[in-house]
């Protein structure tokens, strides 16, 4: 039977969610305005809990920035201004990325109808991705354009990860953006590549992501294979690859602070991020743990790790 996305609350404040799916209902943890109640993470950190490496893979075509724990701190909290997300986009322009994922939700109004311009903004200067999830409980979804849904998909995807509602970037957001893909999952040791959105096929952000960082628009076969250019991953029924995970430990990342501080020569900047394809993602205390058969690690790291380990899977292939 299709897995159903349904919600466990109704959170109408959030800038961004972990939802992990077991069995036909979302476990869910969001980050919301101060008011809120401090988050519980699924598990505490342990020694198994992942770290980050002293260097990155020079053959990855992706590059990490986070608003870790530190920034978190020098920021003063968490949901960080819109105004310095478009900072930090322009910055990653300017040091020549060859685009930005955005790791936030951005399906409701911000502070200011101002900031909301200059974030549309600066995500209509460069390529940029936003997210998206699956909530039924959601009874005013914005409405997802139709270039967003997938294009090449043959075969019967109404196996995969289905939903009828959900958490969509507000239209100005959209209009600007290069792409939309959801993150919803149904195991930390698998990645969706589409899901079922409205009855109509819609790519996860992973697998958004990994166009971009290929130039090639996929082809999926549902049940079957996803295939970019001349490689092919196999997929479950449901239209997922498992990941072949060996360690939780994360290739070395910028902190969100450091990209937007102006102390950072621009050579550097440029020597890091040319030609990269950047994550921007939320690390701080805030957020929630998974468990996977290698280890606990916290939702935005898994979600970089899956991405390298998919990336890694298709380039191995011959």
């Amino acid at each position: 039977m299709t897995p159903k996305i349904s919600a466990r609350t109704n959170i109408k404040l959030r800038s961004l969610v972990g939802a992990v799916l077991f069995g036909s209902t979302i476990m869910l943890s969001a980050i919301h305005h101060a008011t809120a109640q401090p988050l519980k993470t699924n598990s505490p950190p342990t020694a198994t809990t992942a770290t980050t490496a002293t260097t990155a893979s020079t053959s990855s075509p992706f590059e990490l920035v986070l608003v870790d724990s530190a920034s978190e701190k020098q920021l003063g909290g968490f949901p960080v201004d819109r105004v310095l997300i478009a900072k930090a986009i322009t910055v990653l322009k300017e040091a020549g990325a060859r685009g930005v994922v955005l790791k936030f939700f951005y399906d409701q109004p911000g502070t200011s109808a101002e900031s909301d311009k200059e974030l549309a903004d600066a995500i209509g200067s460069i390529k940029t991705l936003l997210q998206a999830r699956m909530d039924e409980a959601e009874l005013t979804a914005n409405p997802l354009p139709a270039r967003f849904m997938a294009g090449m998909v043959i075969g019967d995807y109404k196996s995969s990860l289905t939903g009828t509602s959900g958490w969509i970037p507000l239209a100005p957001f959209a209009a600007a953006a290069f792409d939309i893909g959801f993150v919803d999952t149904a195991s930390p040791d698998s990645v969706p590549i589409i899901e079922s959105y409205q009855n109509k096929p819609v790519k996860s952000l992973t697998l958004a992501t990994l166009e971009m960082a290929t130039g090639k628009q996929a082809k999926i076969d549902s049940g079957a294979r996803v295939t970019l250019g001349e490689k092919s991953l196999t997929l479950t029924d449901d239209n997922q690859v498992p990941l072949k995970l060996t360690s939780i430990v994360l290739p070395d990342y910028m902190p969100f602070t450091t990209l937007v501080d102006h102390k950072t020569d621009k050579a550097q900047l440029q020597e890091k991020f040319r030609d990269k394809v950047v994550v921007i993602a939320y690390d701080g205390e805030k957020m929630h743990f998974l468990t996977t058969r290698v280890g606990t690690v916290k939702a935005h790291r898994l979600f970089y790790l899956g991405l390298l380990d998919v990336y890694r899977q298709l380039s191995s292939l011959k």
